[in-house]
């Protein structure tokens, strides 16, 4: 087993692919049959609630960048190598392997899966022993968009 030090990770993630664009080696686990509940963002209440706009315009703006990514591919890809440092062909593999990423209220399907996490982490003395965590009442949802517009 290695520790990863400062920078390792970086690496680790951009030689992967390196090596995966290359025809080096090959993806044995991508990770697709795992129960995810997707990628989110967390602010703490009183800011969500009292930003809802301003923070609903990041995750729009945010959501439209993606897809400008996918529309305009050939350029995303060169922009990228150009300012990461990484050939063309490790961007667009990265580009193939990664969802498109529209940022949306997460769903009931999304919080059931989160809370199952969380009960799995409570079961095994992962999060503090004042009580089971309801996932539902921790997710914000705009409903009340107040404060300054994007």
């Amino acid at each position: 087993m290695r520790v990863l030090k400062d920078g390792d990770a970086d690496y680790l993630n951009q030689t992967g692919s390196f090596y995966l664009a290359g025809g080096v080696c090959r993806v044995l686990k991508d990770g697709t049959d795992l129960n995810q509940t997707g990628s989110f963002y967390l602010a703490a209440r009183p800011y969500a609630e009292k930003n809802g706009a301003f923070i609903q315009g990041v995750l729009t703006t945010f959501s439209e960048a993606d897809a400008l990514t996918r529309s305009q591919r050939e350029q995303s890809i060169a922009l990228l190598a150009k300012t990461m440092g990484l050939p063309a062909p490790v961007i667009a593999s990265y580009l193939d392997h990664r969802p498109p990423t529209t940022i949306k209220p997460l769903s009931a399907e999304v919080a059931a899966l989160q809370q199952q996490t969380a009960d799995l982490f409570y079961e095994n003395r992962l999060v503090p022993k004042t009580g089971e965590v309801d996932i539902r009442q921790r997710i914000w949802q705009p409903t009340q968009l107040e404060g300054k517009q994007l």
